[in-house]
């Protein structure tokens, strides 16, 4: 699973950033709505927000951009939209959830939604009843989160549905050494059968993205996708360059084993 911030770092560099995802045949790609207060990224994705903010949030050009490039491309790639609450409260919910099934995004990240919640409720049953298709609510969940409080979660969830469980509380950007978090990772695999659980939060080495897909989890890569597009300082087919060639040393190596049907 990869991570773009949309329209950064300009309208262009965004698409040729989407275009390099689908061409390295990703699993996953979240698009992260520009939101100028995102408490769970750091510096990296941060600066991103603020840039990509600066060339509008208007979600439905971005789902379209996005949308455009994936008929295009004609390619398997999952599409969800990582947002924050606040934004998606804002456009509506009901909106929102119509404008993503309208445009092949299958499911939503929202780091600061409660599980539980009337928000959360309300968004689960329009995923399931969508039109379109059926889409996934992804919680967020981290080291910190309980058994207790799993359960309550996996209540609000479909079967086979992706959990993206976060490596270490903080932020994003910083390199997470997963051998130190085997017991966690075990923990996550004991409590969680039945479901994908994709890993975030410091990934950005091949042996990371073997080490997690070998134990049959998704691996995503988000702040050093960003790193690499802030490189190509700007130049368009450049980002897409840097991208491929950096997705290169990660695809088609040793992913989880069950993809096919998410």
């Amino acid at each position: 699973m990869t991570h773009l911030v949309a329209n950064y770092p300009n309208p262009l560099g965004f698409s040729n950033a989407v275009s390099a995802m689908f061409e390295s045949n990703v699993d996953f790609l979240e698009i992260q709505l520009p939101f100028s207060n995102p408490l769970a990224d750091g510096p990296l994705i941060y600066e991103a927000n603020q840039i990509g903010l600066t060339f509008g949030q208007n979600l439905a050009e971005i789902l379209t951009q996005v949308s455009t490039i994936y008929k295009q491309k004609n390619c398997k790639t999952k599409l969800f939209l990582m947002s924050y609450l606040t934004p998606i409260l804002a456009l509506g919910i009901e909106n929102v959830v119509n404008l993503c099934g309208q445009n092949n995004f299958v499911g939503f990240i929202i780091p600061d939604l409660i599980f539980g919640s009337p928000e959360q409720k309300e968004l689960s049953q329009l995923c399931q009843n969508n039109e379109n298709q059926k889409m996934q609510l992804i919680p967020v969940i981290s080291p910190l989160t309980t058994g207790i409080r799993l359960e309550k979660i996996k209540k609000e969830l479909q079967l086979g549905q992706i959990i993206y469980a976060m490596a270490r509380s903080g932020r994003t950007g910083n390199s997470t050494d997963l051998t130190q978090i085997q017991d966690y990772l075990d923990f996550l695999k004991e409590n969680l059968a039945g479901f994908e659980i994709a890993i975030g939060f410091g990934i950005k080495e091949k042996s990371q993205v073997e080490f997690l897909n070998q134990q049959d989890f998704i691996a995503v890569i988000g702040s050093e996708i960003i790193r690499q597009i802030q490189t190509a300082e700007q130049n368009p087919s450049l980002i897409e360059e840097k991208i491929k060639s950096f997705l290169e040393t990660f695809l088609d190596k040793t992913r989880p084993k069950n993809l096919e049907k998410l």
